[in-house]
């Protein structure tokens, strides 16, 4: 919606973006996905040397799984977590289903679900090099979705939705003869049957000088070795999201 607070008498407005232009915006970020996409060149590759030895990772790296030599393949996949975690911070996913509520032609928190996981677990032929990378978003996406399940910031409503998406995700990979999919579903599966109570619910770790009303920036703190410091000023009048 796009809002505007009452500022030296001027009217207080909230309005509805046009839909057709969210399904646009749900489209844009979910392309960002792709594995073609989230490739690094070679030749851009080849200016990255190890990182010097005695030198720790800059404030706000990102972790990487390779030592002192740059990690590709996790640099892709932060690349996608960033998306994830933009459409489906928990506030988010909670407007989505409130305001798909009151108007059925805008996204529903389903539609940004069924967009994200059609998208990551299409059947694609790809070279190898961008195989790897589909497979490890996948992982990426469903430990996002495994997480919210126990998120308790995440309301009962969206919290449905997510779990039922997770069964439909769990029945179609379970079909697969892809030795990957079949262990994301062994992994699905062994959340959803545990004992009702023993999940356990899990709250968010908030870089220091966030708010709580700063949902946008709810990134997984694994992203980061330091995560880093945030704060902000209300200056803007108009706020769209």
């Amino acid at each position: 919606m796009t809002y505007r607070h009452n500022l030296s008498g001027t009217p207080e407005q909230t309005t509805m973006v046009d839909s057709a232009r969210q399904f646009a915006a749900i489209k844009a970020l979910v392309a960002l996905t792709e594995p073609r996409f989230l490739d690094i060149p070679d030749r851009i590759l080849s200016s990255f040397p190890p990182r010097t030895i005695g030198y720790r990772p800059e404030r706000g790296s990102p972790r990487d799984n390779t030592g002192r030599s740059f990690d590709a393949l996790g640099v892709a996949v932060k690349g996608a977590a960033y998306v994830f975690n933009a459409l489906l911070a928990p506030a988010r996913m909670s407007r989505l289903v409130e305001l798909s509520r009151r108007d059925k032609g805008v996204p529903s928190l389903d539609s940004v679900l069924d967009a994200l996981t059609g998208s990551v677990f299409r059947n694609a032929r790809e070279p190898e090099r961008h195989a790897e990378i589909r497979r490890a978003v996948r992982q990426s996406l469903v430990t996002k979705l495994l997480a919210l399940s126990l998120k308790k910031e995440v309301s009962d409503s969206a919290r449905a939705r997510v779990d039922i998406h997770l069964a439909e995700l769990l029945e179609r990979l379970s079909k697969s003869q892809d030795r990957h999919s079949l262990w994301l579903a062994g992994k699905i599966r062994r959340q959803l049957e545990r004992p009702f109570g023993s999940g356990k619910i899990m709250a968010s770790k908030n870089p220091r000088g966030r708010r709580a009303h700063d949902d946008h920036l709810d990134m997984d703190a694994d992203l980061w070795d330091n995560e880093p410091s945030v704060s902000f000023t209300d200056s803007a009048i108009t706020w769209s999201d």
